[in-house]
């Protein structure tokens, strides 16, 4: 039997009892006053590097690096972070260096530099192995699972949960279990195994109720309300959803009680209830008005303007899908804007000083620097023509003049849209079995297809979302011949995606498999954006129409009532009967077999 080796912790020596007093202000301040802590820590770190006590200043770094973070300064996080990684590696104190790696995992994570982040965490779980710290081991398990079911890895996540959870449970570490157990859950729930998901989060629930944990409970029961809602039991996930509720005002969590509050106001629009669904979606609104929470208050106005276009408020629905938009564009441009002020900035600086030089210049000169100009006004008005054709491929051609004459576009509504969503059947299964670059490259070429297909039957391309495909017709221009239109368009979709799978079988490859749905009805179209345009349609006729899809089956046209009764003199149409679609209840559904 080999004897198992043990780590021992390094003696660090020296030590500096004033500056290790501002580190442990820094450390307890760090959640509450980010930016108390970081003027402690970096005064603590000044006077470390000065005496030389490198300790200190891996330690100051360390508490930099989350205090950052907790500011969503992510680039100064990592500086810190991997500054203190140095200073602990040269000291050999090999559970602080595996510590710092662990959070630079989550950092890069958050900053979408996903292989930044598997890199750090793999590296932090070496190393807590090797000094055979069991509740390092769990939390970098842990950790390595989020970033798999972040990328909708979900198999390879429930490993590492599961390893970490064993971690756990032997070395009773009860938040971890929690935390782990709630992380099982929803992947549970993710992947449609409710009874799972309650399972885990009733046993992370009893553990948090044993010590008390209502930060833990709050989040847990909160969660089970989702599950019960996705399980159409409704009452059960009120009952769950008020229980977080009341937690969350016990330990003073805001966002937290917004964030429920809105979860609520789903539930009542998935119940039909849409006045109920509005009411608690604006108290959400007003909890947060003044927290700064925007990432949560863009989403809130994404779900009101859903609940609004359940009760055919358009105008409503428009105005908060706009400001979910804005906010948006400010969350994830403000990088891009602030590169932008700072070209702008340059731009301006250069253009003073060339100004100056030409006021110096002979004659000879000044004609050296028009022509230049006039190279330049070619150049500017070139980059104009395929601006206007980048327009043209984002917006129609109707509503890109109306915005460059107007700098704005108004809504309009439409009596009669046919709107088709197209899915893959098995997409995630398929998609594992291919490279990032052949998943793109598949994906490129299906929707390439359709883009030259729409076209020819008078259908405009909306967007994709994932491997789903929307397009419309009877927009921006109205017409009475959108129905049978869009249902040529998916006929043809159809008749490349069979060519494209009778060439697959041949060579023994993968292919994709298509179900299209189709509903008519009344919709808002408009632009939403202020740095990236968008058009795009709302209205209950969208909802519907991605429940034909569905609902339906796999190299099928799957129609509407409505539709049916606009296209039943052109189409041979096999009556499905009444079917249930998810949040409609029984419809009316056709399979659409062939033209008459």
């Amino acid at each position: 039997m080999t004897e198992k080796k043990t780590y021992l912790k390094p003696e660090i020596k020296k030590t500096n009892p004033d500056v290790d007093g501002l580190i442990k202000q820094a450390i307890q301040l760090r959640q509450e006053n980010a930016a108390q802590s970081i003027e402690l820590a970096l005064a603590a770190l000044a006077q470390s590097e000065k005496k030389g006590y490198r300790k200190g200043a891996a330690e100051c770094h360390y508490n930099l690096g989350i205090a950052y973070f907790n500011q969503s300064n992510i680039n100064s996080a990592l500086d810190h972070l991997h500054k203190a990684i140095d200073y602990y590696s040269g000291l050999n104190m090999k559970k602080q260096m595996a510590e710092s790696l662990n959070a630079s995992g989550v950092v890069n994570k958050s900053k979408g530099s996903m292989d930044g982040s598997l890199d750090a965490h793999m590296k932090a779980l070496k190393l807590f192995e090797e000094i055979d710290d069991k509740k390092g081991m769990a939390s970098a398990n842990n950790n390595l699972g989020v970033l798999y079911k972040v990328q909708g890895e979900f198999n390879k996540a429930l490993q590492y949960f599961e390893k970490a959870l064993e971690i756990n449970n032997k070395a009773k570490e009860t938040p971890g279990l929690i935390t782990v157990l709630g992380n099982i859950a929803n992947i549970h729930r993710q992947t449609g195994n409710e009874t799972k998901a309650i399972e885990y989060n009733k046993k992370a629930l009893e553990i948090a109720e044993s010590i008390g944990d209502k930060k833990n409970l709050s989040l847990i029961t909160n969660n089970i309300g989702l599950v019960y809602e996705k399980q159409g039991k409704f009452d059960d996930a009120l009952k769950y959803f008020m229980k977080s509720v009341m937690l969350k005002e016990s330990i003073g969590d805001t966002k937290g009680i917004a964030s429920t509050y809105s979860n609520i106001g789903n539930l009542y629009r998935a119940k039909g209830d849409q006045k109920n669904a509005v009411k608690y979606q604006k108290i959400a609104l007003d909890l947060i008005a003044d927290s700064n929470a925007k990432p949560l208050e863009k989403d809130i106005y994404k779900e009101i303007s859903q609940s609004y276009a359940k009760v055919g408020d358009y105008e409503e629905a428009y105005k908060n899908h706009l400001k979910f938009f804005q906010l948006h564009d400010e969350l994830f441009s403000q990088e891009a804007r602030n590169r932008l002020n700072e070209l702008v900035t340059g731009y301006e600086t250069e253009k003073s000083r060339r100004e100056a030089e030409i006021f110096k210049l002979r004659n000879v000169e000044l004609k050296k620097r028009n022509d230049k100009i006039q190279k330049q006004s070619k150049v500017i008005a070139e980059e104009k023509r395929k601006s206007d054709e980048l327009l043209l491929n984002i917006l129609p051609a109707e509503v890109a003049e109306e915005l460059k004459k107007n700098a704005k576009v108004a809504p309009r509504k439409y009596k009669q849209v046919t709107v088709l969503f197209t899915d893959f059947k098995g997409f995630t299964e398929q998609a594992e079995k291919l490279s990032a670059e052949e998943l793109v490259s598949e994906l490129d070429m299906i929707f390439g297809a359709f883009d030259r297909i729409l076209p020819k039957y008078n259908v405009e391309k909306i967007k994709t979302i994932g491997d789903s495909y929307m397009c419309a017709g009877g927009l921006p221009t109205p017409n009475k011949t959108n129905a049978a239109d869009v249902v040529n368009a998916a006929f043809e979709m159809l008749e490349f995606l069979n060519k494209v799978k009778k060439e697959r079988q041949k060579k023994r490859q993968s292919f994709f498999e298509v179900r299209i749905g189709i509903h008519t009805g009344p919709v808002v179209a408009g632009v939403v954006g202020t740095k990236k345009f968008a058009y795009d349609i709302w209205g209950d006729t969208v909802n519907t129409a991605s429940r034909m899809e569905s609902s339906g089956t796999a190299g099928k046209i799957n129609i509407s009532g409505s539709t049916y009764e606009l296209v039943k003199k052109k189409f041979k149409c096999s009556h499905r009967g009444k079917v249930d679609a998810k949040g409609k209840g029984k419809v009316y559904m056709y399979f659409v077999e062939g033209k008459i």
